[in-house]
């Protein structure tokens, strides 16, 4: 993945301006900074590795919409039924949900992993915006298979797919009547939707051709705990951190505006690690409850797409799957 060298405490912003791409075989799978008389790199080619730069380090999260289009959204359960993985589809305004729903989930078994489970297989979908609802229409043979680990995670999938769309309840039918059975819980009719709290870290298998960001749930950790948290990994369940463990920073909060100030970086980074430190960042705030993330002293006026010099929205989706 296209990436750079960030700048230390000694180098300027005005000198990373100067700076251009120069490709790497490192083991990061980067980008290093040279300058424009060593890189030997012509202005055309230059605009294709903007082109594959930009296609490239957007794939954590959707930043925006064109007017005629809207998002889909999903969750899967990782390979442990341990935590859940976001994802999402940029689709047309005028989409089928239902097709639309399915299409995501099989494409995400066709072009990521086979063998991800699709709980939604055979469930028809019917959105009531107005009233807050979704109709749950689920097939006679429904099942979640035996043990608790997948109808545990059910209610937080249901949460991803439509909590975005300002639904909080699901109330479930079938031909036989009222109800669905999710195994130890027994028979449910209905379903309170609430997204739960968490941060987001990186998750990689080595079975995948690409990372996730996946929401580990922070229970009643503080935003700011939170956020130290993505120094923390775990690789027991595929886990890892997004805030490299020697990055210092404070946080602070207005109403609805995180404030992440950053101590002088004491090494480079490559670009692409910064991508994912923001983007994290702007997905776990996101998930409490705020609408944007001012990043300060991170020594360049931007990162990706992300303009640094003013607040950053939050994004729309995590994870699109193209």
């Amino acid at each position: 993945i296209p990436t750079m060298f960030i700048n230390t405490n000694q180098q300027t912003s005005d000198q990373a301006k100067d700076m251009v791409f120069e490709s790497s075989q490192s083991d990061h799978n980067g980008l290093s900074i040279a300058s424009d008389a060593e890189s030997g790199t012509s202005e055309e080619s230059l605009k294709d590795q903007a082109i594959e730069y930009s296609l490239n380090t957007l794939q954590h999260v959707v930043l925006d919409l064109a007017d005629d289009q809207a998002l889909v959204y999903g969750a899967v359960p990782d390979q442990q039924a341990q935590y859940l993985i976001p994802i999402s589809q940029i689709v047309l305004e005028d989409h089928d949900y239902n097709e639309a729903i399915q299409s995501l989930y099989d494409q995400f078994q066709t072009q990521i992993w086979q063998d991800a489970i699709n709980v939604v297989q055979g469930i028809q979908f019917e959105m009531n915006v107005d009233e807050r609802q979704v109709i749950v229409h689920v097939p006679d043979d429904f099942s979640l298979g035996d043990g608790s680990a997948i109808p545990s995670l059910f209610e937080d999938i249901l949460a991803f797919m439509f909590t975005p769309y300002g639904i909080d309840q699901a109330i479930f039918r079938s031909d036989a009547g009222i109800g669905v059975e999710l195994g130890p819980y027994g028979l449910i009719t209905e379903m309170n939707l609430v997204m739960p709290v968490a941060n987001y870290k990186r998750y990689e298998v080595e079975a995948f051709n690409q990372t996730f960001l996946i929401p580990i749930p922070q229970d009643e950790a503080s935003l700011e705990e939170a956020l130290h948290d993505l120094k923390i990994h775990d690789e027991a369940f595929d886990v890892y951190e997004t805030i490299p463990e020697e990055i210092e920073f404070t946080v602070s909060t207005t109403e609805d505006q995180v404030i992440v100030e950053f101590e002088p970086f004491k090494e480079p980074y490559f670009e692409q690690e910064l991508m994912l430190m923001i983007e994290s960042i702007l997905l776990t705030a996101k998930s409490y409850g705020y609408e944007s993330v001012s990043f300060r002293q991170l020594m360049v006026d931007q990162i990706g797409p992300y303009q640094l010099t003013e607040p950053i929205h939050v994004p729309l989706a995590a994870n699109p799957i193209y």
